[in-house]
């Protein structure tokens, strides 16, 4: 049996999105036999709850002990991997060269803005490169997203409710306070009372902010805590308001329409895909606080103008993302690595 290491990054500045879909190959690969595995990552009290609860090795290293050394790459070797996994925007390539002179070939996850060095093989779930001197095998694209085991069952069928129910959330870190700015569009936009839940990730330094604006806020705003996953709220909601990342996946896998806001340059082909797709509205960041607020709020406006946008993007999402990117990859490994 294959001992493989798939070795990823939690921190304020990388947020929780690398290590999570970590988990989510690890637990395909469980499924299709490979049972002597581990995710080694930084700390974090919401990843280490969902690799407990789905029975996922996890070793948590660190803070700030990255894949950017000779000695982090031979504390890996020294478990004597059969494989090496890496997902981690920080990997260097002189670890990699430490890692594949040891002969252990080494899978890199990446993409366009992601590190781009030597290694065996090449998974770029969000985009397909458009880039030469790749020289291993290479995966790409949508079909290849690890999306965690709630979201492998598809859509389920929403239930009817008279009042509007909306989910706002950026992920691991808010670094622009965009919560409290969509609270405050919602404010404008609807008049109605709306039942809001807003997540707070690990690494938001904007609490205060986003107590302020629910304190002035005229709807109804829960706060959901570092919760251990997303899907249970995302089930729960008519819409969302979300940073570019896997969250937006995650809403075309269960058919939840919303507004996707590529907060950093590596999220526009996230937003740009999905949108394209017709599975939700799209913003690009701007530093300039008014203009991006102009926007959010057309968007919401356009939510409640355009009954039929939301049933649109609702039916546009599981065509786009089907939910079994990781067992595309744990079938890729087995079939290249097994």
């Amino acid at each position: 049996m294959k001992r493989i290491i798939i070795r990823s990054e939690i921190n304020a500045g990388t947020g929780m999105g690398h290590a999570i879909r970590c988990l989510w190959i690890a637990k395909a690969l469980q499924d299709i036999g490979f049972t002597d595995l581990v995710v080694v990552s930084e700390a974090s009290d919401p990843v280490k709850m969902l690799a407990r609860q789905y029975g996922i090795p996890h070793l948590s290293v660190s803070v700030g002990c990255l894949p950017d050394s000779e000695a982090d790459a031979k504390n890996l070797l020294s478990r004597c991997p059969d494989l090496l996994i890496v997902d981690s925007p920080h990997a260097t390539s002189t670890w990699a060269e430490k890692i594949r002179k040891a002969g252990i070939p080494l899978v890199l996850i990446s993409g366009i803005t992601g590190p781009q060095f030597e290694a065996d093989a090449y998974l770029w779930p969000e985009s397909c490169p458009d880039v030469n001197g790749l020289n291993g095998m290479l995966v790409c694209g949508e079909r290849y997203l690890p999306l965690a085991p709630p979201y492998w069952r598809g859509p389920s069928e929403k239930l009817l409710h008279q009042e509007r129910r909306i989910l706002v959330t950026f992920g691991g870190v808010d670094h622009y306070d965009l919560s409290s700015m969509a609270i405050r569009a919602l404010d404008e936009v609807f008049e109605e009372l709306c039942y809001i839940r807003v997540i707070v990730g690990p690494y938001y330094s904007n609490l205060d902010k986003i107590k302020n604006a629910v304190a002035s806020s005229h709807h109804r705003i829960e706060l959901v805590i570092e919760p251990a996953g997303l899907d249970t709220h995302l089930r729960w909601c008519d819409f969302v308001i979300s940073a570019g990342g896997t969250t937006l996946f995650e809403m075309c896998a269960l058919g939840v329409p919303g507004i996707g806001i590529a907060v950093w340059a590596l999220q526009e082909p996230v937003v740009t895909n999905v949108v394209g797709a017709g599975a939700a509205q799209g913003i690009l960041y701007k530093d300039n606080e008014g203009a991006m607020y102009d926007e959010l709020r057309q968007a919401l406006m356009r939510v409640r103008n355009e009954p039929m946008l939301l049933k649109a993007q609702s039916i546009a999402g599981p065509k786009y993302i089907d939910g079994q990117g990781a067992f595309r990859v744990a079938s890729w490994i087995e079939r290249f690595f097994g």
